[in-house]
């Protein structure tokens, strides 16, 4: 799981630097202006709820083989933290989601594309996780897969489009 979250540090850092390209093309629109600036917040907030799953995890396997480590960030710090920025994210989500399908109108909801899918794949992921936590009292682990299942979905959202469409097919990104 370290190794995931790794990589899905990378793969954000290069999103959010493919996501910022964009927001120039947002400068005629409000409304597109308001759904790219909050899709990157809310990414920008699950790299840093990856980034606190990866302390996580590296913590807790270093308490489990009991090594003498420096001192370092409490467990229950990293895993407020992690749900603070999955909260956040989540909202942000959510707006982007409602603001990107106003601005898309009719064709948001009759055609939706791979990154519509897939950004409503993890929104539902994340509502998994926060219902998880609040009704069921999901922590550690399972909390952090959750992190990374909906992470994974989030980047096939941008990442995995672009890459696809500019790559593979050497095609315009949509």
């Amino acid at each position: 799981m370290i190794l995931l979250s790794i990589l899905l540090i990378a793969l954000f850092v290069a999103g959010l630097w493919l996501a910022l390209t964009h927001l120039g093309m947002a400068a005629d629109s409000p409304l597109l202006l308001a759904h790219i600036t909050s899709a990157i917040a809310a990414y920008a907030a699950f790299a840093a709820a990856v980034v606190c799953a990866w302390m996580f995890m590296r913590h807790e396997r270093s308490l489990k083989k009991n090594l003498a480590a420096l001192p370092s960030i409490p467990l229950l710090t990293l895993e407020r933290w992690m749900f603070g920025f999955v909260y956040s994210g989540f909202i942000l989500l959510s707006v982007s989601l409602v603001v990107g399908g106003w601005a898309g109108g009719a064709g948001f909801v009759l055609k939706p594309h791979h990154k519509t899918i897939f950004a409503l794949l993890a929104w539902l992921c994340f509502v998994v996780l926060i219902a998880g936590r609040v009704l069921l009292g999901w922590r550690g682990a399972k909390a952090v897969r959750m992190v990374h299942f909906g992470s994974a979905f989030l980047l096939l959202a941008y990442v995995g489009t672009h890459f696809v469409l500019r790559v593979i097919l050497q095609r315009g990104a949509t």
